[in-house]
Order: C-alpha cells, then structure tokens, then sequence
C-alpha cells in the first residue's frame, strides 16, 4: 500500500529520473517500516531531502573542478550561467499541477506534505541533472 503511495506522489519524477541506488534503499527502508500514510510520507521527503543533498554535493565539487579549468573570461560566463540555472531550478520546484506559487512555505501550505515531497524529487532531478551536465563539461576540458 505505502509503495503504491509513494509511486502515486513521484509518478511525474519517476518517469523523467533514474532513481539512484541510494534513493532506491531508502524508499525500501521506508516500506518496510510499520508506520502510518503521513509516517511514510515523512520518510519519503526525508529520502528526497537526503539525495538532495548528495546531488547538490556532486554539482558543487563538478562546478568548482570546471571553475578551475576555465580561463578568466569562460569563468566569468559559467558564473553567469549558473546563477540564471539557480533561478530556472528554483523556479521550476515550485510549480505544481501548472501553477506557480511565489515562496516554498506557500507551496507547502497550499499542497500539503505531497507539495513539499515533489518540491524536493524536483530539486534533486533538476540538481542532478545539472551535476551530470557539469561532469561532463568538466570532464570534456
């Protein structure tokens, strides 16, 4: 029951996302507790906010390794580039079922725990999507 929840709360992330490994066990360690719907929700965002986390990571250390490769003036244009990336991704987090919302405690307020589950599935896909498009670049140079 709880993983049929789960898959309901992530379909839109799934579908777009490879689910890591990390984020995968997690989600089982959250099945297998005997916990009630808002008990396992909480588990779910906790696992969001945890691979969050890891992918924000990755994107610092490929971001600061591509940093160190660039001259001067390409510095200057990926710092450019990366805060306009910040705001799409932020931007794009707290968007739900076509409606913007202007903060996150607006977000959350307005659509509960299953809000803020696909606000951080969101940040983390964009994140890790970034940290992926930064490896490669970095890797490239």
């Amino acid at each position: 029951m709880k993983t049929i929840l789960l898959l309901l709360f992530l379909i839109p992330n799934l579908v777009i996302a490879d689910v890591s490994e990390r984020m995968q066990e997690c989600n089982n360690k959250a099945d297998d507790k005997d916990t009630s719907v808002i008990g396992y929700t909480n588990d779910a965002i906790d696992c969001s906010m945890s691979e969050l986390a890891y992918e924000d990571q990755r994107l610092n250390v490929h971001y600061k390794k591509l940093m160190g490769l660039l001259s001067d003036e390409k510095k200057i244009l990926l710092r450019k580039e990366q805060r306009t990336w910040i705001k799409y991704r932020d931007k794009e987090a707290l968007e739900f079922g076509g409606e913007y919302y202007p903060s996150l405690n607006k977000f959350i307020a307005d659509n509960g725990q299953i809000g803020k589950l696909t606000y951080y599935s969101t940040m983390t896909e964009l994140t890790k999507k970034r940290a992926d498009e930064l490896a490669t670049m970095s890797n490239a140079k």
